[in-house]
């Protein structure tokens, strides 16, 4: 598998698992707005945050490599 795969599914991987940290700090916050559930705590923010920031990561090591392929790329 190239190079662009496996980066590629490190990215996926990661944004999957941000986007669903995220979305349990968003449910826990809808749910104490209401009044019928607990805040998040600051470790779920936080490893939410942090997810968050690896799926950039990924994704910023994904476009370089896009980015090395595409200059090295013959030019017909």
């Amino acid at each position: 598998m190239n190079r662009f795969y496996l980066l590629y599914e490190d990215w996926e991987l990661a944004e999957r698992a941000a986007v669903a940290a995220e979305l349990c700090v968003s449910q826990h916050l809808d749910a104490w707005c209401d009044g019928a559930g607990r805040a998040p705590s600051p470790d779920e923010v936080a490893a939410a945050k942090g997810l968050r920031r690896r799926a950039r990561e990924c994704l910023h090591v994904l476009k370089a490599h896009l980015s090395q392929v595409r200059e090295e790329a013959p030019v017909i």
